[in-house]
């Protein structure tokens, strides 16, 4: 199977991000739907959405595997990864840094507390480690302080990148199936996280994008060899089987990141089901790619959202749902803006 868009795949990334925005916004305002249907306070962790992000990554990141084969250098490889993110981090932890300044002179100290990360302080080596993605994971302790956390999830994804392209090497080298390795890292990212190992490049963090990314290639390499054909109705039936385990079992963020998320995207790219999202293929582009946006600005939106509220005394908890997605088309339009406006242009100087 030839990897390449998968416009499902978009479309999914999108709905993910606006999880994890709901999530976020529960998370800072405490709010509470008091049903099942709850982003932070409900029966399943909406922040293991994060590990479909990272299988999605590994997905996709076959083509690498192929290209470090046929000789790709290490810096060409790394830099055009990082410029994905760089320049954008520089622009959007710039704003974040502006937006952190006036919220530490208009809001008290104790207000909103439980958003800890906003009362870190603000330093040139904390936004440096952010926007080249080294804050999570490695050698930087993030309990030392930083700016802004969702960068995580881009810090250990660059990690992984790291790892594919040394397991590749070290494949070379001895001549060893590499989809041996791969499975060797899903099994040392579930055992960091299972007994809370906690050094630069094997932690909490790295753990977690370990498993779900290297799942992700995993699954890759299987459609690329596997030899019988499942019928649509079957992988759809076991995924819907599987799902409602995962969601009444301990342990979810494992069955996520190696049995439901591979799942979903061995569905997603049935071919069937790729006939039918090619049909939109345009509006689920463009959403995969606001998505991004969306999930790196909506903390400078959160922070615009704390000082509104303490200026104003607004109260999170009437009409909290409208609030809420209220939140979300702000992410929306800023996430719209910025693609347009700066990761396009951005992209077509990279290009030249």
């Amino acid at each position: 199977m030839k990897i390449e868009r998968n416009y499902g795949l978009d479309l999914l990334k999108f709905l993910a991000n606006i999880g994890i925005l709901f999530h976020h916004y529960q998370q800072v305002t405490s709010y509470s739907f008091n049903y099942y249907l709850d982003f932070y306070h409900g029966f399943f962790y909406w922040g293991y959405l994060v590990e479909l992000f990272f299988c999605i990554s590994g997905f996709f990141s076959i083509r690498y595997s192929r290209k470090i084969k046929d000789g790709l250098g290490f810096e060409s490889y790394i830099l055009h990864k990082l410029w994905r993110f760089v320049p954008m981090l520089l622009i959007c932890e710039s704003v974040y840094v502006i937006a952190l300044f006036f919220y530490h002179r208009m809001v008290p100290p104790t207000f909103w507390s439980d958003w800890g990360h906003l009362d870190k302080a603000s330093d040139l080596w904390k936004f440096l480690t952010g926007v080249l993605c080294m804050n999570f994971g490695g050698m930087v302790n993030p309990d030392n302080g930083f700016i802004d956390g969702v960068t995580w999830t881009l810090s250990v994804l660059v990690i992984c990148y790291v790892w594919l392209y040394l397991i590749e090497f070290i494949s070379n080298q001895i001549g060893i199936n590499v989809c041996y390795l791969y499975g060797l890292m899903v099994l040392m990212g579930i055992a960091i996280q299972e007994y809370g190992i906690n050094a630069p490049f094997f932690n909490i963090y790295t753990g977690r994008g370990y498993c779900a990314f290297f799942s992700g290639l995993c699954i890759s390499l299987y459609l690329n060899r596997a030899k019988i054909v499942i019928p649509l109705y079957q992988k759809m039936l076991l995924m819907c089987i599987l799902s409602i385990a995962t969601v009444l079992s301990t342990g979810q963020e494992y069955l996520l990141a190696i049995i439901i998320y591979p799942l979903v995207i061995i569905v997603f790219t049935d071919d069937k089901i790729e006939r039918f999202f090619r049909h939109f293929g345009g509006l689920f582009h463009f959403l995969g790619n606001v998505g991004f946006e969306m999930y790196i600005w909506h903390p400078i939106v959160i922070i615009i959202m704390l000082i509104i509220s303490h200026l104003t005394g607004m109260d999170f908890e009437y009409q909290g749902m409208i609030k809420m997605v209220l939140f979300a088309v702000c992410c929306f339009v800023i996430g719209t803006f910025a693609y347009w406006f700066i990761e396009r242009p951005l992209s077509r100087i990279y290009k030249k």
